[in-house]
């Protein structure tokens, strides 16, 4: 999907890119597999282990890419991103523009925390975000010039 800025400079949305080889393909860069986040352990509540369960035993949560984001997806990265919350900001459908031919409303993004406050959107640090139905996640190629996440207190 193309959109026209105002000046009818023509940018790519997110979605304009149907699969992450594509991604790749366009911005040049090499794909890799690796694990990147080391294991940290810490206590899930009793609370949303229980809604997890009553969610998936009862709600239809995997229907769209809505409802697989609002109903698992960011009920997980909310119940991590809490032991990082003093250096980190999760947002939701934020305007992100990575370069001139990029941009959009990813589903989630992890940011710094600025020292501004909580309004202000500084570093990102990943993105989220859904492909059509299959939903597949997928980060953006600014992410590998991006600095090592800091740990939470």
């Amino acid at each position: 999907m193309q959109r026209k800025t105002l000046r009818g400079e023509v940018i790519m949305s997110f979605s304009a890119y149907r699969s992450l080889g594509e991604t790749v393909k366009e911005f040049q860069t090499k794909y890799t597999e690796a694990d990147f986040i080391t294991e940290v352990k810490f206590n899930i509540s009793d609370y949303f282990r229980q809604d997890l369960q009553l969610m998936m035993e009862d709600a239809v949560v995997d229907n769209s890419e809505f409802a697989i984001c609002e109903n698992l997806v960011y009920p997980v990265l909310k119940e991590v991103w809490k032991l990082y919350r003093k250096k980190f900001i999760l947002w939701s459908h934020q305007f992100l523009n990575c370069d001139a031919n990029l941009s959009g409303f990813p589903e989630y993004i992890l940011a710094r925390r600025s020292p501004l406050g909580k309004v202000v959107f500084d570093q990102p640090y990943f993105v989220l975000s859904a492909l059509n139905l299959s939903f597949h996640l997928r980060s953006f190629p600014f992410h590998l010039r991006s600095p090592p996440l800091p740990r939470g207190d």
